[in-house]
């Protein structure tokens, strides 16, 4: 089966996790908080993908693309408005909507009822049957985010509604800030996309423990790593110093080609590796070939 992609409303192709910023217009939801929710969908699919491979029978991958925050009229209307929505509260207050792309919706339902998913064939409406159909996969995904949302909020996740996206549009007011999240869902071959819909109040609800540092402590490694790398490749300057002296203006002036200026070091005091003022090593000064180089030692000079 050949592969075949569908274009992802709101995203110029798969850049996970790039969005504008808008500086004139105020954050509703806090820059830590965003970050949180981020990881929170990376985890997602972690934990998605042995299950509905082992409990459905669906090779089901998940990845981030992007996270937006917008007017609720601006956010609803981008999944289409006959995806399959599931309403989910907290526990804490407020609730979040999990939209499923009638691409994705259709091939799950064709998955379940035993017939070979082909993206060749015309999608197959959804129906009410169908979305009771969904309602295995459905769980799963609201199990998986529940436990990422209690481990992180200590608020409760629970499913009350499946229905067509359009009938959902009301839940917010049109001028109510929502976060917009897209996740590229490949499903056997076809690439499709998922979404959540998590309102303003149901984020400020649980803002304290979004807030909070990830229970894993400390650094995400992954994310050091990937600051590591980037940084590795860039230039800086490094400087060897070997001793300072302080001299008058008139004294530097009086200089002459010969003159000599004594450094009040030892000649065997180990010279500085200095970059953007910071000593990051100690050496001595030597040869390589023709060149002057410096040994680098194991420490600072003993005072």
């Amino acid at each position: 089966m050949s592969e075949s992609r569908i274009h992802i409303p709101g995203s110029d192709g798969r850049q996970p996790w790039l969005r504008a910023v808008d500086f004139s217009a105020p954050s509703a939801v806090a820059p830590d908080q965003q970050g949180r929710l981020r990881r929170m969908a990376e985890e997602l699919g972690h934990a998605v993908t042995p299950r509905a491979t082992n409990d459905l029978g669906l090779r089901l991958e998940l990845t981030p693309l992007y996270l937006e925050e917008r007017a609720w009229r601006e956010a609803h209307p981008v999944p289409a408005s006959d995806a399959v929505t599931a309403t989910i509260t907290s526990s804490a207050g407020g609730f979040m909507q999990m939209v499923l792309d009638p691409t994705l919706a259709s091939l799950v339902v064709e998955r379940l009822l035993g017939t070979e998913p082909d993206p060749a064939r015309p999608l197959r409406p959804i129906t009410t049957t169908d979305r009771a159909l969904l309602s295995p996969l459905i769980d799963l995904l609201s199990t998986c985010l529940g436990r990422l949302w209690s481990d992180a909020t200590g608020a409760q996740l629970s499913v009350i509604s499946t229905a067509s996206h359009e009938m959902t549009a009301v839940a917010c007011e049109p001028t109510d800030p929502a976060l917009l999240m897209a996740i590229e869902a490949k499903l056997f071959n076809t690439y499709t996309v998922m979404y959540l819909l998590i309102p303003q109040p149901t984020v400020a609800a649980v803002g304290a423990g979004l807030s909070r540092p990830s229970a894993r402590g400390g650094d995400d490694p992954e994310n050091t790593r990937a600051v590591q790398n980037r940084l590795a490749g860039a230039p800086v300057d490094v400087h060897v110093r070997l001793g300072a002296v302080r001299l008058t203006a008139g004294e530097i002036a009086d200089l002459h080609p010969g003159d000599r200026v004594a450094l009040p070091t030892a000649a065997d005091e180990a010279a500085a590796l200095i970059v953007d003022g910071i000593p990051v090593h100690y050496g001595h000064i030597g040869r390589s070939g023709a060149r002057r180089a410096v040994r680098i030692g194991t420490g600072a000079p003993v005072a």
